[in-house]
This record gives C-alpha cells, sequence and structure tokens, in this order.
C-alpha cells in the first residue's frame, strides 16, 4: 500500500534535490576545473624544466644555438609569470580593467594569502617556491557584455593564475538595466 507524499514531504526533497545540484554544479564547473588547470600547469613547468636540462646536457656536448635555449627560457618564464610574488600588482589591474571595460567597481575585498594544498594536505612547490592563494571578493555593476569582457580580460591578462570561485548575477534596482555582480575568486602566488 503506497502512502501519498505530503507537501512537507514534497518541499523536503525539492530542496534536497536543489541542494544537491547546487554542489554539483558548484563541483563540476568551478571546482574540478580550477584543479585541473593548477595540474596542467605544474605539469607544463616541469615539463619544460625537463626540457631545458636535456637542452643544457646537450649543449655540454655540442653547440647548440642560442636561440633555441632562449625561445625555451623565454616559454619557462611566462609560466613563472603566472605566478607573480605579490599581490597588489594583481588586484591594482583587476580595478583597471574594470575602469577600461565600463565595469563600475563598487568594492574588492582580498583576505591574507594562505598556502595552497594539493589533495595531500602538503604545501604545492614549484622551484623551491611555496604556492600561495589569495582570496579576493569584487562587487561590480555592469551590463551583462562588460561583465563577460571583463571576466573574460582577467582571464587572459592578469599576470596571475585565478580561480573563479563563485559568480552571484543580479538586477541592479536602481540603474536598470545594469547588474549586481558578486564575483569571488583565488589568486595564486608563488613566494
Amino acid at each position: 500500500m503506497i502512502k501519498k507524499v505530503s507537501s512537507t514531504q514534497k518541499m523536503i526533497i525539492i530542496i534536497s534535490l536543489i541542494v544537491i545540484l547546487v554542489f554539483l554544479f558548484f563541483w563540476f564547473l568551478i571546482y574540478l576545473p580550477s584543479k585541473k588547470e593548477v595540474t596542467r600547469i605544474k605539469s607544463q613547468l616541469s615539463d619544460l624544466n625537463n626540457q631545458i636540462r636535456q637542452i643544457e646536457a646537450i649543449t655540454s656536448q655540442t653547440t647548440l644555438t642560442d636561440e633555441g635555449i632562449r625561445i625555451i627560457r623565454q616559454r619557462h618564464q611566462q609560466l613563472i609569470d603566472k605566478f607573480p610574488q605579490k599581490e597588489e600588482e594583481s588586484l591594482r589591474m583587476l580595478s583597471d580593467l574594470a575602469g577600461n571595460l565600463n565595469v563600475e567597481l563598487v568594492s574588492i575585498k582580498p583576505q591574507p594569502k594562505t598556502v595552497f594544498l594539493d589533495q595531500n594536505k602538503n604545501a604545492v612547490e614549484i622551484e623551491g617556491r611555496v604556492c600561495q592563494k589569495v582570496f579576493v571578493s569584487i562587487e561590480i555593476k555592469s551590463l551583462y557584455k562588460d561583465l563577460v569582457k571583463y571576466i573574460q580580460t582577467i582571464k587572459e591578462s592578469l599576470p596571475a593564475f585565478i580561480s573563479i570561485e563563485k559568480l552571484n548575477i543580479g538586477k541592479d534596482r536602481l540603474q536598470a538595466p545594469k547588474l549586481k555582480v558578486l564575483l569571488e575568486l583565488n589568486l595564486f602566488l608563488l613566494s
């Protein structure tokens, strides 16, 4: 004999499903891509270090063009530069880019640096330097198209590796058609 589900039970089921969907959304669209990106950059850095060692071993045996070594060192430096030592430059660029892209920066709230840990709770190190992250909460007002440009630009041109942790978009009732946006991200640094 099947009992009917009461409205309270239906509400509990719906809320449970929403919570599960939000968790899955966060897990698959935010956490996993960020984790994969850090792993990819670490892998690229390790590959470039191995290439440099191989080239240095070859150059001790024969003469290799300086241009080849310069290009590999330049690629290596580009990856290292994605992890700046100080967060001030990256924070200043977040503000400057907002102004250049018609995005009104309401507030920017960085948290203190913390050591970035891998899945085994060990500090992540690259070339003997500890990877740290800075959580930053940014409140902005902008049109949707300007918001999209802003996010694309900070991912492409910011001299730090970033991961966007949260993005809340709502209507700004006072300045329609602008949106009120809360953007939370992590900046990754090497020190």
